[in-house]
C-alpha cells in the first residue's frame, strides 16, 4: 500500500494575514471529510514547548500533542524554534519529538507551522524531515488598503455601527500613511481591528 501523503502545512507572511483563520477553517473541512475527528484548533508558541530543564520540553510536548489529538495544531512563530546552534537548544528537542510523532500513522492531526517568509524557510532548512512532513507551503499576503478598509467596515458592521463618509476619509488617510511605513511588524487586519477598538468604538 503507498504511503499517504501528509496534510500537514506551512503558512508564511506577516501578522494579521489571516493564517489563524484560515487555520480554522481548515479544521472544520477536515472534519466534515472525516480527515479529523474534531476539528478544533490549537494554538501553541515556543514559550509553552519549550522547558527550563532536561526533560521538560519532552513533557510538554507530549502534553501539546495529546490536546491536539483530533484537531488541528497550530504553532505560530514556529521559526523560533530554530536556533542556529541547534544542538544546543530545546527548541530542536520539541522539532524532533513532533516530527516523531508525524512519522506515524493515522495520528488523527493536522500540523501547521506559521510565521514570517525567511525565518519559516531557515526552520525548514534546518532539517530535511520537515520538507517531507510538510508537503504544503501557503504565502499570506498583506492585505491592501481598500481591502483593510474592508475589514473596518465589516469590523463595525458586526457592532451595529457604520463609519459616516467623513470618518472614512480620515480612517483611509490614516490606514494609507500607515502602510507607507510599514515595516514586517506591521499587523494587517489586526492594526485595523486594534484601531478601531482602541480608537473609535471606545
Amino acid at each position: 500500500v503507498a504511503e499517504q501523503t501528509p496534510h500537514h502545512m506551512i503558512f508564511t507572511g506577516n501578522p494579521g494575514t489571516g493564517k489563524t483563520t484560515v487555520a480554522k477553517k481548515i479544521g472544520k473541512i477536515f472534519r466534515s471529510l472525516g480527515l479529523l475527528s474534531k476539528g478544533e484548533v490549537i494554538i501553541t508558541e515556543r514559550a509553552k514547548m519549550i522547558g527550563r530543564y532536561i526533560g521538560e520540553t519532552e513533557r510538554n510536548m507530549q502534553r501539546i500533542l495529546e490536546q491536539a489529538r483530533g484537531n488541528v495544531l497550530f504553532i505560530d512563530e514556529a521559526y523560533q524554534l530554530y536556533n542556529g546552534d541547534s544542538e544546543k537548544d530545546f527548541g530542536k528537542i520539541a522539532m524532533d519529538t513532533l516530527l516523531t510523532t508525524l512519522a506515524k500513522d493515522n495520528i488523527d492531526m493536522i500540523v501547521i507551522l506559521a510565521g514570517y517568509t525567511k525565518e519559516m524557510n531557515q526552520l525548514v532548512s534546518m532539517n530535511t524531515g520537515i520538507k517531507s512532513r510538510f508537503p504544503y507551503t501557503f504565502h499570506f499576503e498583506d492585505y491592501s488598503i481598500d481591502e483593510l478598509i474592508a475589514i473596518a467596515v465589516d469590523t463595525v458592521r458586526k457592532q451595529n455601527y457604520e463609519f459616516t463618509p467623513e470618518a472614512l476619509e480620515r480612517l483611509t488617510l490614516l490606514t494609507k500613511a500607515e502602510i507607507a511605513k510599514k515595516d514586517a511588524e506591521f499587523g494587517n487586519a489586526r492594526f485595523v481591528k486594534r484601531l478601531i477598538s482602541t480608537k473609535i468604538l471606545t
